[in-house]
């Protein structure tokens, strides 16, 4: 009996994981195409599982998307829309600059004021 110690490379999910990440930093098929150089029809034929990717294609999506090989196979790709946006928000608010952040706190303050019958939100 063999055994295996390399996982078996599950494309499907692959596939779902760079469709997932791409959406997630709020990039078209286009704009990923742009900053990889690879063809958007070939892109949209990986993401539907259709074509597989070589090391080269897959090393340009996952720089771009700035993942690792292991970070985008262990995504869990059926995660909940609250995780889904709270990761796209910490992602845009890394970005932010000082007023931008000041302006985000003081607009969430205001929302921590509003009285929902008996609690404050």
């Amino acid at each position: 009996m063999r055994l295996k110690f390399v996982k078996e490379l599950d494309f499907k999910e692959l596939a779902n994981s760079i469709k997932y990440h791409r959406k997630l930093r709020g990039l078209s098929i286009k704009e990923l195409s742009e900053l990889t150089e690879i063809d958007e029809t070939y892109l949209t034929s990986i993401e539907s599982a259709l074509r597989r990717p070589s090391t080269e294609t897959l090393v340009k999506i996952l720089n771009a998307l700035t993942i690792d090989l292991s970070e985008c196979l262990s995504q869990k790709n059926h995660e909940s829309n609250k995780i889904f946006y709270l990761r796209k928000v910490k992602l845009l608010i890394e970005n932010m600059s000082k007023s931008q952040l000041i302006f985000i706190n003081n607009t969430i303050k205001r929302f921590g004021k509003v009285k929902d019958d008996n609690h404050e939100i």
